[in-house]
């Protein structure tokens, strides 16, 4: 175990850390809460705030550990309070400093340890936020980095008061160091680490809860926070508190580019506070368009940073005369800032989890669609299979002797054969249309040609079914630009659907349209309606996606792949158009087909 050295200020550092304010602390005070959200945050079990004294470490707020002081010869947070930055430790059994540190190999049994160092406003390290692991860990992520200094900040903003009172305008306050004061903004403080928007996500509700509670205890008319779009160009006013709701609010914008001083000074600093702020030089751009039109004369502006920078700014506005903020306002405005930096890092975790559960819902559903087709097409191969090798052997065993029954089991054969690679072609072009290895050979040919070919093909199996099969032909000089092949399959997976799921007596009708799209384009709709069993509604999204049938009983009533539908769905995408289904259940189906206007040609009309 290697000692950590001592910092070469130690007189001066144990100074600051000994003018530390413990008021904060204790087992409801918002140092605990503070702990609490750093473990729950970074998903750990131990999170600690610390102070480094002479002999040893005092832990003045801690989240699943139960002692209060450390010797400092063993203090891992010795060690962090020697770094510029954040301290990490993947695995403190693989280091040489703490391999053999007792607290590694004994109980709690640290791994992992990942540290801030807490600082005073002359610089002094007084002690460290940190977060415990008792297994080994990659590191941290840039937004639980970000997450943690930002809880470090908020921490030392509630431990550390300055020795003298002097606002960062040069000016000094009355009420500055004032304990009443400071209580009510610490307990002001508390109450927003209450607020469960915070951990829940719900930035917008934790916007709303920081500026009406900023309002109420600085006692200002007017407190907004801003965010940046995706392109960090232009700035939104995404929620204003006003006690004047006549004065522009949310939805108001303003460019990066117009304000350089502003924006510079909000990217370099802790916050931002212009008294005259329309005399100071950091805000005097904002003067004319917004300042003056709106009655604000102070400023206080607290940078929402994230782990990529600066995302937003927090703007406290006071309407009216020139207010000189004192340094508790600043430290407990730079609080609340932290608060919503946390609340919108929180808000788009919660948003990547969701996205993730509902990637993770899908990969599980298309893994049972798939298992399930499986089991299907088991039957389906099986079937023709075992005919195919049961009629073969009889006609080559010879087994009636000469017998003019060899010529229906040939004919068997190739129907099985037959329907075995329509299958196996079905399964095929999926993969293909999911490989995105299918390209249209594109040519202009007649419409009616591509109906009349289904048509055809359908005919006999729609007599057979009892179906009544009734095609509203194209005009013969309608055209149409994509891979003739492809188009037919699509009529055809189409029509050997709507003939399927029929009964005897039932009518299947084929109709092609010419429609308006606006700007004199004519785009082209075709339907397939049907009065079969029909679809249930939340069945609808689920049978046009590859492997997903309805129910295994449909699957295994009407013999098919079930892969009519994502393949005909894919084929009208390669041709720009888009396949939509209508349905109610035990009345019927309609299938919509629709193509841009760019895929209609005009040919001459053939006899």
């Amino acid at each position: 175990m290697i000692v950590a050295a001592i910092p070469s200020d130690e007189e001066a550092r144990c100074r600051a850390v000994h003018r530390c304010d413990l008021s904060a602390a204790g087992r409801d005070g918002p140092l605990n809460r503070i702990a609490a959200m750093a473990a729950r945050l970074l998903d750990v079990p131990i999170a600690q705030i610390s102070l480094i004294d002479r002999e040893e470490q005092r832990i003045v707020a801690a989240h699943g550990w139960p002692a209060t002081r450390l010797s400092r010869r063993q203090s891992f947070c010795a060690h962090a309070i020697l770094k510029p930055d954040v301290m990490v430790l993947p695995d403190a059994a693989a280091d040489s400093r703490f391999r053999r540190n007792p607290m590694v190999t004994d109980a709690p049994g640290i791994r992992f340890y990942a540290a801030v160092p807490l600082r005073d406003p002359a610089g002094y390290p007084i002690g460290a936020l940190c977060v415990i692991d008792t297994k080994p860990r990659a590191g941290l992520t840039d937004d639980q980095r970000t997450a943690l200094v930002d809880l470090a900040h908020l921490a030392c903003g509630l431990l550390v008061r300055p020795p003298t009172p002097v606002s960062l305008t040069g000016g000094r306050h009355d009420d500055e160091g004032d304990p009443w004061v400071q209580r009510r903004l610490s307990e002001a403080l508390v109450d927003l680490t209450r607020q469960r928007s915070l951990s829940e996500g719900r930035f917008q509700d934790t916007c709303r809860e920081v500026a009406v509670k900023i309002a109420a205890v600085l006692g200002i008319a007017r407190v907004g926070v801003w965010l940046f779009d995706d392109s960090r160009i232009a700035m939104e006013a995404i929620y204003v508190h006003d006690r004047d709701p006549s004065r522009p609010g949310t939805g108001m914008t303003i460019h990066a580019v117009d304000y350089p001083r502003y924006f510079t000074s909000l990217e370099m600093g802790r916050w931002l506070d212009a008294s005259d702020a329309v005399n100071d030089d950091r805000t005097s751009e904002l003067a004319e368009p917004y300042l003056k039109p709106l009655g604000i004369a102070s400023l206080l502006d607290i940078p929402i940073r994230v782990a990529s920078g600066v995302a937003g700014v927090m703007c406290i506005e006071n309407v009216g005369a020139v207010r000189e903020w004192t340094w508790d306002e600043q430290t407990f405005a730079a609080a609340a800032g932290d608060l919503l930096s946390l609340a919108l890092e929180a808000r788009d975790r919660v948003a990547a989890l969701a996205l993730l559960r509902e990637a993770k819902e899908t990969a599980e559903a298309a893994n049972r669609a798939k298992t399930e087709f499986l089991a299907n097409m088991s039957h389906e191969l099986r079937t023709p299979l075992n005919a195919v090798i049961g009629f073969s052997e009889i006609i080559a065993s010879e087994m009636f002797g000469p017998s003019p029954r060899y010529a229906d089991y040939a004919r068997d054969i190739h129907g099985s054969a037959t329907h075995l690679l329509s299958i196996i072609s079905d399964i095929l072009d999926m993969a293909k249309l999911e490989a995105r290895k299918t390209r249209p050979v594109e040519e202009i040919f007649p419409l009616w040609e591509a109906v009349s070919f289904a048509e055809t093909l359908m005919a006999d199996r729609a007599r057979d079914a009892g179906v009544d099969l009734v095609t509203v032909r194209p005009p013969r000089s309608l055209g149409f630009r994509g891979d003739r092949r492809m188009i037919q399959q699509v009529l055809l997976n189409l029509l050997s659907n709507a003939v399927k799921f029929s009964d005897p007596g039932d009518r299947v009708i084929v109709e092609v349209a010419i429609v308006e799209v606006g700007d004199d384009d004519e785009g082209l709709v075709v339907r397939v309606v049907d009065q079969g069993i029909g679809i249930a509604e939340d069945d609808i999204e689920r049978i046009q996606q590859p492997f997903g049938q309805v129910d295994s009983f449909a699957a295994r009533a009407h013999a098919g792949t079930g892969l009519g539908l994502s393949i005909s769905r894919g084929l009208v995408d390669l041709h720009d158009g888009r396949l939509e289904i209508s349905s109610t259940l035990g009345e019927g189906t309609t299938v919509t087909v629709r193509f841009p206007a760019a895929r209609v040609r005009r040919i001459a009309e053939v006899a």
